[in-house]
């Protein structure tokens, strides 16, 4: 997650909001028809909706709203801070990001760069690509026959792959960073790599975690400390 942006996010909508043809508010919701053309869409504290096959030649943003894309838009970079973000099947997208939020994506969506969330599951469906990272810290990650040109990163949550699904980077899980005092046991980080799934890169483990292969799965290597178990089923 960029922090640049994070922190000049706002300063980016007010821009935008100026800009010919484009919708843009600062406490109201914003809402892009069905099929409108438009050079971009941005709130600061409202929602964002574009509908089916709209066409925005920019970014949609907002920093306290959810957005939510209806099936077959093309558009920038679709980014907020506190809020989900969701994109409808057959989008096509420069980066779906969000730091409070879940990031849930539909079957056959193309993004050029990176998908992420902080706080917030990640999950994308059958038969879309994805040119950069998919990152989360704290929540799942679940993709079903996804091609992600990076990276998979996750910290707490897990990682679940399924579906031939294909990672050209690496599946990485981070160790935490503990400020203060913690209580109790902290559970391990499952990452399931399932039915037809190909990993060409290194599954890495920074901290002890489980791991689950499908017998049809293809992976490189393991690097850290894993417990592996093969399995043959639908699920381990």
């Amino acid at each position: 997650m960029n922090k640049l942006w994070i922190s000049c996010v706002g300063v980016a909508l007010l821009g935008l909001m100026s800009a010919s043809n484009a919708f843009g508010s600062v406490n109201k919701n914003i809402r892009v028809e069905a099929g409108e053309i438009s050079k971009g869409a941005s709130s600061v504290n409202g929602r964002v909706t574009v509908g089916d096959g709209a066409m925005i030649d920019g970014d949609v943003d907002t920093v306290n709203g959810g957005i939510k894309l209806g099936s077959g838009v093309q558009a920038g970079e679709v980014q907020s801070v506190n809020g989900k973000v969701t994109i409808g099947d057959d989008c096509t997208v420069e980066t779906a990001q969000t730091v409070n939020g879940r990031a849930e994506l539909g079957e056959r969506v193309i993004v050029s760069g990176d998908v992420s969330t902080v706080n917030g599951e990640v999950n994308i469906g059958y038969g879309s690509q994805v040119g950069g990272d998919v990152d989360t810290v704290n929540g799942k990650v679940k993709l079903k026959g996804v091609n992600v040109a990076g990276n998979i990163g996750n910290t707490n949550g897990g990682v679940y792959l399924d579906e031939g699904t294909r990672v050209e980077g690496s599946v990485l899980v981070r160790k935490t960073k503990n400020y203060g005092w913690s209580w109790g046991k902290k559970s391990k980080p499952v990452v399931v790599i399932g039915r037809n799934v190909v990993v060409e890169g290194p599954l890495v483990f920074e901290r002890e975690g489980e791991l689950y292969i499908h017998d049809t799965a293809t992976v490189r290597s393991i690097e850290g400390e894993a417990e592996m178990q093969r399995y043959s089923g639908d699920a381990p």
